[in-house]
């Protein structure tokens, strides 16, 4: 009986810091700086850096719905410009 109840508790953390992350983003295009991204979101899963000095970032979030006995993932993709700064992200699914 603990094992579904833990669950969903760790279903709803992950879906939280998914939430809280998006609700962040969505205040941090054209301002926010690599640095300050990091303090807020931490390390990303994956980093891809352009010849251009743009870079791209991806932080990825996966979860398991008990209600529904589904997994889920999502992720953030970002994109910072030569100086750094994140100037788009998008959210999508794995």
């Amino acid at each position: 009986m603990r094992r579904p109840a833990l669950l969903v508790l760790m279903t709803a953390l992950l879906t939280a810091c998914s939430t809280g992350a998006t609700a962040y983003l969505e205040k941090a295009v054209d301002h926010a700086a690599q640095e300050e991204v990091t303090q807020h979101l931490g390390v990303p899963q994956e980093t891809a850096v352009q010849p251009d000095g743009t870079s791209t970032w991806t932080y990825r979030y996966q979860g398991y719905d008990g209600f529904n006995q589904e997994s889920w993932c999502r992720e953030h993709v970002l994109t910072f410009d030569a100086q750094h700064i994140l100037r788009k992200w998008a959210r999508e699914d794995c």
